[in-house]
C-alpha cells in the first residue's frame, strides 16, 4: 500500500484535471512537516548540476531513479499505442529548479512563489514549448510506484497519455544533508 500523496493536476494551458485535497476533505501536511524531496531529471544530471542556494540535494541514485521512472511512464504509454517520450535536459533543468525552489522555500504546488508555470519555468532556461503539462507527487520510495499513482488519477494519467506530449524531464530533491519522503517532479513537454 502506497503512503504516497499525489496533487491536483495542471495539464496543457492550465487546464485543473481534479479539485485540490482540501476541496475534497483530504488532509494534507505542510511541506516542512513532510521534509519533502523534489524532482530531477535524468537528463539534467549529465551536466554538474549546480545546487541552487545549497538547499537542495539529488536523491541517491537520482540517474537510476529518474531512468527507471522514464521507462515506467514511457511503458504506460506504449501500452496506448503511444510513442515513447525522449528525454529532455532543459526540460529536466527546468522541473528540476522548480523541486529545489519548492524545498528551499517550504511549499508543494504547481505555481512557483513567483507565480511561475511549468510553461514559465520551461521559457526561463531556453525551451520554447507549444504545450506543457506538469505532474505532482511526494512521499512514493520508488519510480514504479510514482507512476502506479498517477495512473490511478484521472488528471495525472491524462498527462502521461497526452499525445501532445513529446518529451519529459524529471526531478527527485530533498532539504540538502536530509532525508525524508520524496518529491517527485515530471515536466511533459513538445517545443514550437
Amino acid at each position: 500500500m502506497s503512503e504516497g500523496k499525489i496533487f491536483p493536476v495542471v495539464g496543457p494551458e492550465g487546464a485543473r484535471y481534479s479539485l485540490s485535497h482540501r476541496e475534497r476533505g483530504v488532509p494534507t501536511m505542510p511541506a516542512r512537516a513532510t521534509l519533502p524531496l523534489a524532482l530531477a531529471l535524468l537528463a539534467a544530471l549529465a551536466a554538474p548540476a549546480a545546487a541552487q542556494g545549497g538547499g537542495c540535494d539529488d536523491v541517491a541514485g537520482v540517474a537510476r531513479e529518474l531512468d527507471r521512472l522514464a521507462a515506467a511512464i514511457n511503458r504506460e504509454r506504449e501500452a496506448e499505442g503511444l510513442r515513447a517520450l525522449g528525454l529532455n535536459a532543459k526540460v529536466a533543468e527546468a522541473a528540476r529548479n522548480h523541486g529545489c525552489d519548492m524545498v528551499e522555500r517550504d511549499y508543494f504546488s504547481h505555481t512557483g512563489r513567483d507565480g511561475s508555470s511549468a510553461t514559465t519555468r520551461l521559457e526561463a532556461v531556453g525551451y520554447r514549448p507549444c504545450f506543457t503539462a506538469e505532474n505532482l507527487a511526494y512521499g512514493q520510495e520508488e519510480p514504479g510506484q510514482v507512476v502506479r499513482d498517477w495512473m490511478n488519477s484521472p488528471g495525472h494519467r491524462a498527462n502521461i497519455l497526452h499525445r501532445r506530449a513529446r518529451v519529459l524531464g524529471a526531478a527527485a530533491v530533498r532539504p540538502a544533508g536530509r532525508s525524508g519522503p520524496v518529491r517527485w517532479v515530471v515536466v511533459f513537454a513538445n517545443p514550437c
